[in-house]
């Protein structure tokens, strides 16, 4: 199309194609631009490099790894403890040792009523994670247009 655009203005310019390659020297002749590739790269490499959607994008990772947490909170928890003590005794002629003693701990503990908080603070997490995505969205549009 862009071939037929320039035919039609040189012959509409009473010029021939030989007399228009006497009349342009062939160094001064450069390929072509494409405005679109040029215009998409540049799109694309603001979007990776700009540093305002680089912390809003970082922000919105942030943002995304509290609802998980807030869904953990409805989970099971188990956890343990140890302990472990010997005790020795010196005398002027020998060591002795006292009986060793050790304990081990284990609680598992389960969550059954929580009056609503953890789906109230799970709600809350996502709606958080989605104005965080509209900040980026206006981020993005701010940048691009």
């Amino acid at each position: 199309m862009r071939l037929s655009l320039i035919l039609a203005g040189v012959s509409a310019a009473g010029l021939t194609l030989p007399a228009l390659a006497q009349t342009t020297p062939p160094a001064a002749q450069a390929p072509a631009a494409q405005p679109n590739e040029t215009l998409r790269e540049a799109m694309v490499k603001a979007y990776r490099t700009n540093p305002d959607l680089t912390a809003e994008r970082a922000n919105l990772r942030a943002t995304d790894e509290n609802v998980p947490i807030a869904r953990s909170r409805g989970l099971p928890g188990v956890s343990s403890t140890g302990a472990y003590s010997e005790s020795l005794s010196n005398t002027d002629s020998s060591v002795t040792s006292v009986p060793r003693q050790g304990s081990l701990g284990l609680d598992l503990s389960v969550p059954v009523f929580s009056g609503g908080s953890v789906r109230n603070s799970v709600r809350a997490a996502e709606t958080r994670v989605e104005a965080g995505r509209a900040g980026l969205r206006s981020v993005e549009s701010a940048l691009f247009t």
